[in-house]
């Protein structure tokens, strides 16, 4: 029920790597929607963690995660091998939420723990049906992506890590959410490097959340934050803010309009 955008550019003349990050506020309450969730976590000064699925589900995940995240944040210049290690821990901190969500399945629906299943259910239960809620137990998934945003060396880095307990690492930009597809559609139209300039990323990841509004479930309201290796986070004034948001509704207002399709084509409707 939202989209989350993080894109890897260069700040300060190209010297600098920078992250931009955006988000909508959207999230449910039951049955009721309201544009107030805060969607970005910051648990260390180079790491940002953008949240996307089931509020609870998302946030379980977020916090399955956390340690490894700060031991990450908190070394000094990691480098590529620190780099695919943060990906192995995420990896196997996603499977440990796995492990206590199908842990809690089965004690809410057989009322018994998960190693008691393991090791008696097929006794219990028989082989046909011990195997058929053994499968149940495999399609069962984290409800929720995440995306952890940080840096290697003069590098931006931005891992995904799904539903499924994957952590993968993303390119240049990655998009999450009901409106990512939206949005990484507009991505793929221009090419895309991680050296791009600030200001257009900034412009591309904003143009690629307005453009995720036409999903009904993502919100119009928009969070919008750039990090850069070694600094504060900054977000845009007000004044740059609508300066932007006018570029970008102007490009998207003049789309070009369906030709008039005539000539061989009318014979289709004979």
């Amino acid at each position: 029920m939202t989209v989350c955008i993080a894109a890897i550019c260069r700040s300060v003349r190209g010297t600098i790597p920078a992250l931009v990050l955006c988000c909508d506020e959207r999230g449910d309450r039951g049955l009721v929607s309201a544009d107030d969730s805060d969607k970005i976590k910051w648990p260390g000064p180079n790491t940002s963690v953008m949240l996307a699925g089931a509020k609870n589900s998302a946030e379980a995940l977020y916090e399955a995660c956390l340690n490894c995240i700060l031991s990450y944040d908190a070394e000094e210049n990691p480098d590529d091998t620190r780099v695919a290690r943060l990906k192995h821990e995420l990896e196997e901190c996603a499977r440990g939420r796995k492990r206590a969500i199908v842990s809690a399945h089965v004690e809410n629906t057989l009322h018994m723990s998960l190693a008691e299943f393991n090791e008696n259910g097929r006794a219990r239960f028989g082989d046909a049906h011990f195997q058929e809620l053994l499968a149940e137990h495999r399609m069962m998934n984290l409800g929720a992506h995440m995306l952890v945003c940080t840096f290697s060396q003069d590098n931006g880095v931005i891992f995904c890590v799904t539903p499924d307990c994957e952590a993968l690492l993303q390119d240049n930009y990655c998009a999450i959410g009901s409106g990512g597809p939206i949005a990484a559609a507009f991505y793929v139209q221009r090419p895309y490097g991680d050296d791009m300039p600030l200001r257009q990323c900034i412009y591309r990841v904003l143009e690629a959340k307005v453009a995720a509004e036409k999903n009904a479930y993502v919100g119009d309201t928009t969070v919008l934050e750039i990090v850069t290796l070694g600094r504060r986070r900054k977000a845009l004034t007000e004044k740059q803010f609508g300066y932007l948001d006018k570029l970008v509704q102007r490009r998207l207002s003049s789309m070009p309009k369906l030709p008039g399709l005539v000539g061989p084509l009318e014979a289709i409707e004979d």
